[in-house]
């Protein structure tokens, strides 16, 4: 019947979500795991919390947007050092983005 088609995509689509959301939770984790090691983020903040927030945020905000909300996320846990190597990120980004629009 319709329902239980319905119901059956709905489980399937909550699998495939689940595993995403576990996927991005080890990928952020990982992430700040090698960000402290070398000194790039601040080894005394409550990483967890930080990655449930940015699992969170990624299903709350619109695509286009993401990218920009995980950089500010990581401003607020970089060193100094970090801020150096993120700010060269920032900057190859934005040259990036600047030539994607005279390209089109």
């Amino acid at each position: 019947s319709p329902f239980w088609e319905g119901l059956k995509r709905h489980t399937q689509a909550g699998q495939l979500m689940l595993r995403f959301r576990v996927s991005l939770r080890d990928r952020f984790s990982n992430l700040y795991y090698r960000g402290v090691r070398a000194g790039d983020f601040l080894p005394d903040l409550d990483y967890e919390l930080i990655t449930s927030l940015q699992v969170e945020m990624i299903e709350h905000i619109a695509p286009e947007s993401q990218q920009f909300m995980f950089l500010i996320f990581l401003r607020g846990v970089c060193t100094e050092q970090g801020m150096k190597e993120l700010e060269a990120y920032s900057l190859g980004l934005k040259q990036h983005n600047r030539y994607n629009k005279i390209l089109k």
